[in-house]
């Protein structure tokens, strides 16, 4: 069990960044930097519970939030 979660883990295309459509200045920059947080407090502390992000648009222009 534990040989197939290193696996899964390692590969770069499980990042949700990957699996959701966002905006390019969203991906490259604040959930990039988001899930390098999220993997150094991995490293840190060898068990880490994500439970769940979300995000609520609050101000909306031409359908998109801003």
């Amino acid at each position: 069990m534990q040989a197939l979660l290193n696996k899964l883990f390692k590969k770069p295309s499980i990042y949700l960044s990957n699996i959701s459509p966002q905006l390019p200045q969203f991906n490259r920059v604040l959930w990039s930097s988001f899930e390098k947080h999220v993997r150094d407090l991995v490293k840190q502390y060898k068990c880490f519970m994500f439970i769940q992000v979300f995000f609520i648009c609050l101000m909306k222009k031409k359908g998109k939030c801003m």
